[in-house]
Parts: structure tokens; sequence; C-alpha cells
């Protein structure tokens, strides 16, 4: 008799030990990539729920008051001319160096600065007293921060004071006055 031939026996073990984690490895793939879909979405949405926080929300302008001492006597008092005023303010931006437009003036007042000691009596002394001397001139003007952002710092705009310019003017003939800067405030001046 012929003996059957035995065939090796066989580990089925080795392919079907692999095959419960299959299906598990299938979930968690899956599970990430939804995880990885739903993360996407809340993270693209985000922006639509938070408010912008933009510059636009900055004030774009400020009015200033600046008083100008001028170096030579101005005897005549009074409100120039709008044109007048434009040079004045031109030449201090240009002495200042920041761009023309960022100083817009609205009106400029040769006067003298009025002080706290009044006298009652002798009112046509002080009167003439009050008109003799030179004029400051007194300029109110917006400051406009799209043109000049530097302004915005009150440092920036306090190294202005002690500052000497020339401007060439038409105010009672034509003028050619340096002017110093001796103060600039965000509250209105005393005349």
């Amino acid at each position: 008799m012929l003996a059957t031939p035995v065939a090796p026996a066989v580990d089925k073990g080795g392919s079907s030990r692999y095959m419960p984690t299959i299906p598990m490895l299938a979930i968690c793939c899956l599970g990430l990539l939804l995880l990885m879909v739903a993360a996407t979405i809340i993270l693209a949405l985000i922006p639509v729920y938070v408010p912008n926080k933009t510059i636009d929300n900055l004030v774009t302008t400020s009015i200033r008051y600046f008083t100008l001492n001028p170096l030579s006597t101005i005897t005549e008092y009074g409100i120039t001319t709008a044109r007048t005023c434009t040079t004045i303010s031109n030449s201090l931006e240009s002495k200042v160096g920041i761009p023309l437009g960022s100083l817009i003036p609205i009106s400029c007042t040769f006067a003298l600065q009025s002080s706290d000691r009044r006298r009652r009596s002798w009112y046509v002394h002080s009167r003439l007293r009050r008109q003799s001397g030179s004029a400051k001139l007194f300029m109110k003007a917006i400051i406009n921060y799209y043109r000049c952002p530097r302004c915005r710092a009150q440092a920036y705009i306090n190294q202005w004071i002690n500052l000497e310019f020339p401007s060439t003017f038409a105010y009672n003939g034509t003028q050619s006055i340096k002017f110093i800067v001796s103060s600039i405030t965000s509250t209105g001046n005393i005349i």
C-alpha cells in the first residue's frame, strides 16, 4: 500500500491573525479623516463669528491749537485769509517734514495773548497797553492722521515746540516772517 503523502501543516493563524485589525484600522482612518473635515469647517467659521478688528475704528482727525511767535513785529491784529493761513501751515509742514495736506488750517488770528490779571480801572490805558507790542499767531488746524500717521503720537507733535520756520504770506502786504512754535494744545487758546 501506498502511503498518502502528508501535506505540510498550514498555519491558519498567519494570515488570519491580521484580519480583525483591518476593520479597526479602516475605522481609525475614517475617524481621522472625519476629524480633519470637522476641524476645517470649524476653523473656516471662526472669522464669521469673531468681529473684525481693523484700524477703521480709530479717529482719523484731531483738532489742535497752535501758538506761533513771530520773530519780527506784527502790529496789525485780526483774522487772516484762508489762503494766508494755508500758506503758513504749509510752511510748518515742510519744515517738520510731513506730507502736505496733513495740517488743514481752520483759522489763523494775529492777537496778543491775554493775561489772567485784568485791571478794571484805567480802561483807556489798558486798551492802549493791549494794542502795543507784537502779536502772536493763533492757528486752529485739523491734523489728518491718514496723511500723517506719526502725528497720532503726542510725543511726535511735542517735538515741534520751539521749532523755527520761515513763511512768506500776504497779510497787510507781503510779509516774510520767521515763526517759533510756542505751544500745541488740544484745547482752545486763550486770546
